[in-house]
C-alpha cells in the first residue's frame, strides 16, 4: 500500500493523500473489493441457476418483472447462494488477520529511510 502513496495524483489530492496514508484505510478498501468481487459472483451465480421452470411458471401467472425478482427468483437463489456466502463471509473474516501485517511495511520503510539519511541503522 506503500505504492499508492508514491502516485502524484494521490499525492497532489487531499482526500486520497489522507485515506491512503492510513495503513487500516488501504486494508479495509482491500478487503471491501476483494469480498465484494467474490459476493457479486456467488449471488450473480445463484440468480443464473434459478431453474427456468420457474421463471417461466411466473411469468405464465403474469407477474411483473418486479413481482418475478422478488417472490420467485430471489427467494430460490438466497437458498441456492447461502451456503457460498456463508464460507465467503468465513475466508473474510479470516483474512481479517492479515490486517496486522499491514503496518510492517510503515516500519520497515522508516527503518530503512532513517537508515538512508544517517547511516546509522542500530540508532533508530
Amino acid at each position: 500500500y506503500s505504492g499508492m502513496y508514491t502516485l502524484e495524483i494521490v499525492k497532489g489530492t487531499e482526500f486520497l493523500n489522507a485515506f491512503f496514508r492510513s495503513g487500516l484505510n488501504c486494508t479495509v478498501l482491500a478487503l471491501t473489493l476483494n469480498t465484494c468481487a467474490y459476493t457479486t459472483e456467488i449471488f450473480a451465480g445463484a440468480i443464473r441457476s434459478v431453474p427456468h421452470g420457474e421463471i417461466e411458471a411466473a411469468r405464465a401467472y403474469g407477474f411483473s418483472t418486479f413481482k418475478m425478482y422478488r417472490c420467485i427468483i430471489l427467494p430460490s437463489a438466497l437458498r441456492i447462494a447461502l451456503p457460498a456466502y456463508s464460507n465467503e463471509v468465513i475466508l473474510m473474516l479470516h483474512s481479517t488477520a492479515l490486517a496486522f501485517t499491514a503496518t510492517v511495511p510503515d516500519l520497515l520503510k522508516i527503518a530503512r529511510d532513517i537508515n538512508a539519511a544517517t547511516y546509522q541503522p542500530f540508532t533508530a
